[in-house]
């Protein structure tokens, strides 16, 4: 079933062990953060390493405080995951709130790439030091 491997991901990722999400990550994966260059994590990464690289930029510029997967969608081999999340900035102790949708392409037991789709307008307004108009939850 696809969706086993994108769930024992987030699982993993839960538990902050990103070694072992590997296991379920091919060699050859390609994931794509969609997002403006001021956004340091914005961009593509590829392979493991290139996941190593994503959660050390990521680490070294916010602090996730809740993150929360409000669905799942099994389309064969692709896996729709649909969330939020709340984080804080490290640069300037802002924090912010998005949904997010993350599209999963697998094959087997194995997750080959991730188009990361994120609301990069609340983490911009962040890291701009602006207020949030409006909570991400209560926009309609």
């Amino acid at each position: 079933m696809s969706l086993d491997p994108v769930k024992e991901i987030f699982r993993l990722f839960s538990e902050d062990n990103r070694d072992a999400m590997l296991n379920h990550i091919s060699t050859d994966f390609r994931w794509r953060y969609h997002g403006p260059d001021e956004i340091p994590w914005a961009g593509y990464y590829e392979g493991h390493e290139g996941v190593r690289r994503f959660f050390d930029v990521v680490d070294r510029h916010l602090s996730i405080t809740h993150f929360e997967i409000d669905d799942y969608i099994d389309a064969g081999s692709k896996v729709i995951v649909a969330g939020r999340s709340e984080a804080r900035l490290l640069s300037n102790n802002n924090s912010y709130k998005a949904h997010w949708i993350n599209i999963f392409s697998v094959k087997g037991d194995t997750v080959t790439a991730l188009e990361d789709l994120y609301d990069t307008g609340a983490v911009l307004k962040a890291l701009r030091g602006e207020t949030p108009a409006a909570n991400a939850e209560n926009r309609a």
